[in-house]
């Protein structure tokens, strides 16, 4: 599994036939290519190296972000997404495993569409879990006094916001890239599979 991890402001994501499925404020968006050769291990370490990762100072909520940048050193890489209460929108890529051994982009490496959705689908779950607050309660229920549960879209609610893109649908992402900040987890590089300088595992596994 291949992740590519932004730094952002603010992004949202739309498809042509329903605008703007998912937003967030200030957070990651992350780009989520999935291998043929992909298990619940990859899953699973990817998930939680996202959410390990330090991308934000400390108390970055309270901070403009021309005060981000002026953080010194190590001060700026102080906090999780999830520590900082930032959202996180996540969009699913398959061209992430494309090669080009011709012009033409090759994506024989990327998941098939359905075991892909499936594996999205728990990739998102396990990030819900560790990440955002309990949702709301089923039914539209609601205790005497309890206040009104806030949209997944609204950057300004309790708790983290998890948005994410629609599975196999043509999409358009916007986003305002911080810093710039890029980062990119490949569970088959950084799980031993492989090198950046070699042929990786899931090149090994598809050619036996």
């Amino acid at each position: 599994m291949r992740l590519v991890i932004q730094r952002v402001r603010s992004a949202s994501v739309e498809t042509p036939d329903k605008g703007i499925v998912g937003q967030i404020g200030a957070g990651l968006v992350v780009l989520v290519g999935i291998c043929q050769t992909d298990t619940k291990e990859d899953m699973e370490f990817c998930a939680r190296r996202l959410l390990r990762m330090k991308l934000f100072p400390k108390n970055g909520q309270n901070l403009s972000f021309t005060e981000w940048g002026e953080q010194p050193g190590n001060a700026q890489w102080a906090q999780t997404v999830t520590e900082s209460n930032f959202g996180l929108l996540i969009v699913s890529q398959f061209t992430l495993h494309a090669k080009f051994k011709k012009p033409k982009p090759d994506f024989h490496c990327s998941m098939a569409p359905q075991p892909a959705k499936e594996m999205y689908e728990q990739f998102i779950e396990e990030i819900r879990r560790a990440h955002c607050a309990p949702p709301p309660q089923a039914g539209g229920g609601k205790k005497k006094g309890a206040a009104p549960a806030a949209s997944t879209d609204d950057a300004e609610q309790k708790g983290p916001v998890l948005a994410t893109g629609e599975f196999g649908a043509m999409m358009n992402v916007k986003l305002e890239n911080d810093g710039p900040v890029t980062m990119i987890v490949d569970s088959d590089l950084e799980m031993g599979g492989g090198s950046a300088s070699g042929a990786t595992a899931q090149e090994a596994k598809a050619s036996a």
